[in-house]
């Protein structure tokens, strides 16, 4: 997704069922309406070792990540009914990485990501 591209949610989706991991969703966070991918679910364990992503001591495929920060954090465990979220630029992206509260609520999702609408 760039600057200028347009998305269509699913809006009723949040309200009848919760994120899986891969999962793009909007959600409302810091006064502004943000963009990311669910990583780690409730009770997950998500850690970064060298770029790559641990979920419960497992690495998981990300064949959407094009650039990877070679960085480290956590271990963090997903408190219930909350989400770990990554943007896919990983470099360029303000997601749960870097926020004090780490998570996303159940009811802070807007909606789910259907398509992208590139800008010409």
């Amino acid at each position: 997704i760039n600057v200028g591209d347009t998305v269509i949610v699913n809006r009723f989706k949040a309200f009848v069922s919760k994120p899986e991991r891969g999962d793009i969703i909007t959600f409302y966070k810091d006064n502004k309406f943000l963009i990311k991918r669910v990583i780690g679910l409730p009770e997950d364990k998500v850690e970064c070792i060298d770029g790559y992503i641990y979920i419960n001591d497992k690495i998981i495929d990300e064949p959407y990540i094009k650039f990877r920060k070679e960085e480290d954090f956590g271990p963090y465990t997903v408190p219930e009914n909350c989400y770990f979220v990554l943007g896919d630029n990983r470099p360029n992206s303000n997601d749960s990485r870097y926020w004090e509260n780490k998570y996303i609520s159940k009811k802070q999702i807007y909606g789910y990501l259907i398509t992208i609408i590139h800008k010409l």
